[in-house]
């Protein structure tokens, strides 16, 4: 249909992991781990210090200061905003 409209067909290539569908609680679990790796690999490129980061837990929308400090067993959700008071 798109060729004989006289449209460009190209392959487009994904990685699998942003595309990937949750068919199961495994996939919803395989989902978050990407998902909490992503945003612990943000904040820790912009100078967030993090004990033992595979314990910590943070939510989309949480906003952090650099050089803050996080220490294992944190959960951070929702609307959190942390910084550091000299």
């Amino acid at each position: 249909m798109a060729k004989e409209d006289g449209l460009s067909i190209v392959p487009l290539l994904v990685d699998e992991e942003h595309f990937k569908g949750v068919n199961s609680k495994k996939g919803g679990s395989d989902s978050e781990i990407i998902m909490q790796e992503r945003i612990k690999t943000k904040w820790m490129e912009q100078g967030v210090i993090m004990q033992l980061p595979s314990t910590i837990y943070i939510e989309e929308g949480v906003v952090l200061r650099e050089n803050l400090s996080l220490r294992m067993d944190v959960v951070l959700q929702e609307k959190v905003r942390l910084s550091i008071h000299t």
